[in-house]
């Protein structure tokens, strides 16, 4: 009796949901993101939350207000664009993780990684920023989608996707005939291990068994 709903996302499907959803720690914002619904063309779609980075304000002090958008989301300003949207271009990001930063110095408190699952020759991490458009499904990491021909995928300089600021994986790895992926982790800021400190450590799902 006391659920609140916050945000309802249509969907066509039953998978590439996403995943992660988190309060930013240097902002207190809600923090999600959103597969495409398996419908690749959803990801560039500004007026639908499929394929997206969303970041909502759920401190409205009023029951009837389920959420706010922070005043400094990066596409208020778009036509048409739902405000909701911090970055776009996501195929299906299992895992988004924040760190919490360097306990002496908060060096990189609060960045973000996202592990953005591959349709069929790589997976990709992403560094979330404002504004940032993740390419999917113009490219596939930085080879151009679809590959043509298909079996030789070619770097992808051309076209640029827009809106929002193109940005690259921080990593990347080729996947063999669909047989993973990437299911992402989180950064390690432990006193155990102190060579490891704001290292990140990620693992992925083997689909098949060979």
């Amino acid at each position: 009796d006391t659920e609140r709903v916050i945000l309802e996302i249509e969907k066509d499907t039953g998978s590439h949901n996403g995943g992660e959803m988190f309060f930013g720690i240097n902002d207190g914002f809600i923090y999600l993101s959103l597969g495409d619904d398996r419908t690749p063309e959803k990801s560039q779609d500004m007026t639908i939350l499929p394929g997206k980075h969303v970041r909502i304000d759920v401190d409205t002090g009023d029951d009837d207000i389920p959420y706010l958008i922070p005043e400094d989301n990066p596409f208020l300003d778009l036509e048409d664009a739902r405000p909701e949207i911090y970055g776009l271009g996501l195929r299906n990001p299992w895992t988004c993780t924040q760190d919490s930063g360097d306990a002496e110095t908060g060096e990189d408190r609060g960045r973000m990684i996202c592990a953005d699952v591959g349709q069929s020759w790589c997976e990709e991490m992403d560094i979330m920023i404002p504004g940032g458009n993740y390419a999917w499904v113009e490219k596939e990491c930085h080879f151009c989608y679809p590959p043509d021909p298909p079996e030789d995928p070619e770097v992808c300089d051309e076209p640029s996707v827009s809106p929002g600021e193109e940005v690259l994986p921080i990593y990347w790895y080729t996947e063999w005939a669909g047989d993973q992926s990437v299911t992402g982790g989180h950064f390690y800021r432990g006193s155990a291990f102190p060579d490891y400190n704001g290292d990140y450590f990620w693992a992925d799902w083997k689909i098949r068994d060979h």
